[in-house]
């Protein structure tokens, strides 16, 4: 029965189930081992109505977002049965709203029967949201009585810090802590996925010396040329102050207002302040580094009159932008060494630079001119053939232009101060067919010739007024066989007299001359070709696309007998690149063989950076020559290098210092150190930058 007594359900056909309700008032009830038809029904109830259920629901997708690290629970629509595929990640496999936690995206199918009975799949997608990389606060050390401020990423919310003791705010960014005891804080708060990052970090607290060396500085890193003002904010009893720079001008300074610095180069600088009070002394001590750029836009190019090309500036440095202004002539006036152009002008090029880590910019200037005046005078003359015109200190007997010039007051082009334009009248000449003889020829004098000739009879002229005589010019060519065998060679492809040849031919070409005369010899000249197969050039890298960070691929070239790197100059066959970034490098190799032919090759390196690199710093140490933990250096896998590691005392002073990968084996001026808390500061070359580190270690024996 269903939910009422006017409700009955009937029947089940072919596995498939048919929900009928009749809306009747019923005599009697009959029950059925199958399904009945609509027209049974009304035959047993002629006053029923059968009416069709509402459709079955159907299948669909969802989509749910779950942070990593983190679990979210899925409520599915209501149902029975429920069955999920794949189980992995599933508190429970069989209900409709489990707990799910997965560390990569997921796809699942759930099986189940709807409110009507009906067969149901929904397809489940979750997506996991990948944690913000946030850097882990690191422990502190601080005096008692003083303060340290912390700050998290600005996209941090629903920031929480416990516990609520010696802290300025539990829900600031960048709260304050005092701790007059050591302290552990806990730290938690939502990334700018959304996802709950946690943390956990100690506020350690000493007994320091009275006098407190403190001071600020506007910035760290400056550009060459900048002042550097230092603000002193020392505290406590003070009896003297004692200031280091460094090579900075002034390089010290004893007092309690430090001067304004400047800095001669680029570099590194510290500033280092040591304050005491007759019994104890403090120290505080921060680096500088200082950006210098040499800007070269090459040398002032002078050029005559005309079009000419040259290159300005240098090879570029991939960390500096450029800028050429003006833009005109140039090629790119946004890289180091554009191409000039320039036709009848002069141009003042101003070059920009701008380092992109640091944002300072350097400028230098090129000049490119062209010199445009020319001054002329021009003689226009008429002579006999055999007379001269004296002209620049020469007698001057043919036709033709003369000149001679004198520099201009540049010392670089010349100036055309006179021509001569010089018509000498020539001899008149007849030419006549040219005769061809076998042979030999004998004149009519009876003399004998073997080879061809130019004969000449010369008849006096009166119309050339006293100038030239009329020659009647015979040219008799006498012809010889000979045979002419000519070799030419070159690299394949080779192109010779408007052919191209792959292979070596033999007369392939020849010239002949043949007399007009049946009988005469004719001059042969065969062409043989030689033709030298171009060598291959091949690089082969030791190791594959993509090479990971600080790994060294060497690039061997092969295929000929001598090497030529067209990027560097390089002729050895090998040449090795360490990847430092994930920039590509190019190099192209020339290959020569024997015959000198040559062919060039070319590949592209790509480098491939880690996801991520480890650095840590143990918190003790033991240097009693037992070969364990008998050097104190940061642990760092293979990605991680020491640029700056020195190691203080709790009075500040210097106890050891390298840019080495080398630790500290627990000397100090040649004698074991005294078991005791020391402070360390690092830099470390990672592939995001340098990352710099404080914190304190124990050294016990």
């Amino acid at each position: 029965l269903g939910s009422n007594s006017a409700d009955l359900f009937i029947g089940k056909l072919d596995n498939i189930t048919y929900p009928y309700w009749l809306n009747a008032d019923l005599d009697d009830i009959r029950i059925y081992n199958r399904a009945l038809a609509p027209s049974e029904v009304k035959g047993y109830c002629g006053t029923c109505t059968v009416s069709q259920p509402p459709p079955c629901d159907t299948s669909r997708r969802f989509t749910y977002t779950q942070c990593l690290n983190d679990s979210i629970q899925v409520v599915l629509r209501p149902g029975s049965q429920y069955q999920w595929s794949p189980t992995a990640g599933l508190s429970s496999d069989t209900v409709r709203n489990p707990k799910i936690y997965l560390s990569a995206n997921r796809t699942y199918l759930v099986s189940y029967l709807g409110l009507r009975g009906c067969q149901l799949i929904d397809t489940i997608d979750i997506l996991v949201k990948p944690a913000a990389i946030y850097p882990k606060i690191e422990d502190q050390l601080i005096c008692i009585g003083d303060s340290i401020q912390i700050e998290i990423p600005i996209y941090a919310t629903n920031i929480l810090w416990s516990p609520n003791l010696a802290i300025s705010s539990t829900t600031a960014k960048n709260p304050y802590f005092f701790p007059t005891t050591n302290r552990t804080y806990y730290l938690e708060f939502r990334d700018s996925f959304g996802c709950i990052q946690k943390d956990t970090f100690d506020v350690n607290t000493k007994v320091c010396c009275p006098a407190r060396a403190q001071f600020t500085i506007p910035k760290d890193m400056l550009c060459y040329g900048e002042n550097l003002a230092i603000t002193n904010r020392s505290k406590g009893p003070i009896t003297s102050y004692n200031w280091s720079f460094g090579n900075a001008v002034p390089s010290s300074h004893a007092g309690s207002t430090p001067p304004v610095l400047n800095f001669p180069n680029g570099g590194t600088y510290p500033i280092r302040l040591i304050v005491t009070n007759g019994s104890c002394q403090d120290t505080m001590e921060k680096m500088i580094t200082v950006v210098q750029i040499m800007p070269n836009a090459g040398r002032d190019t002078t050029n005559c009159l005309g079009a000419f090309v040259t290159v300005l500036g240098e090879s570029p440095i991939s960390d500096w932008s450029y800028k050429w202004t003006p833009t005109k002539y140039l090629s790119d006036p946004t890289i180091s060494d554009p191409i000039c152009s320039i036709v009848n002008d002069s141009v003042n090029y101003i070059l920009e630079i701008t380092d992109r880590s640091s944002g300072c910019k350097a400028y230098d200037t090129v000049v490119v001119y062209t010199n445009r005046k020319i001054d002329s005078t021009v003689q226009n003359m008429r002579i006999c053939g055999g007379d001269s015109v004296l002209f620049n200190g020469f007698q001057r007997k043919t036709s033709g232009n003369y000149f001679y010039t004198i520099k201009k007051a540049d010392g670089i082009c010349d100036s055309f101060i006179n021509l001569l334009r010089l018509n000498v009248l020539q001899k008149q000449f007849l030419n006549y067919t040219p005769k061809i003889h076998c042979d030999f020829y004998i004149d009519s004098k009876g003399k004998r010739y073997d080879t061809s000739y130019i004969e000449r009879d010369t008849i006096r002229s009166k119309s050339l007024l006293n100038c030239d005589s009329i020659i009647n010019i015979t040219p008799r060519e006498i012809f010889k066989k000979i045979y002419i065998e000519k070799t030419v060679q070159g690299c394949s492809p080779f192109r010779y007299n408007g052919k191209t040849y792959l292979t070596s031919k033999a007369k392939v070409d020849s010239n002949r001359i043949r007399g007009a005369y049946s009988g005469c010899d004719s001059i042969i000249e065969y062409i043989n070709v030689i033709v030298y197969p171009k060598p291959k050039a091949e690089i082969s890298p030791s190791i594959p696309n993509p090479v990971l960070y600080k790994q060294t691929v060497t690039l061997t070239a092969s295929g000929g007998q001598t090497y030529l790197w067209l990027q560097t100059g390089g002729t050895n066959s090998e040449i090795d690149y360490k990847i430092n970034n994930t920039q590509p490098k190019l190099y192209t190799v020339r290959v020569t063989d024997d015959k000198d032919c040559w062919d060039t090759v070319s590949y592209m390196i790509k480098g491939e950076l880690p996801d991520t690199c480890f650095y840590g710093f143990p918190n003790v140490f033991s240097p009693n020559q037992d070969n364990l933990n008998d050097e104190y250096i940061p642990n760092m896998d293979e990605c991680t290098e020491i640029k700056v590691f020195a190691i203080y005392d709790r009075w500040g002073e210097k106890v050891y210092k390298t840019n080495q990968q080398k630790g500290w084996n627990g000397f100090y001026k040649g004698k074991p150190a005294p078991m005791a808390v020391y402070l360390y500061y690092a830099e470390l070359i990672t592939p995001w930058g340098i990352k710099i580190h404080k914190g304190t270690f124990t050294l016990i024996r």
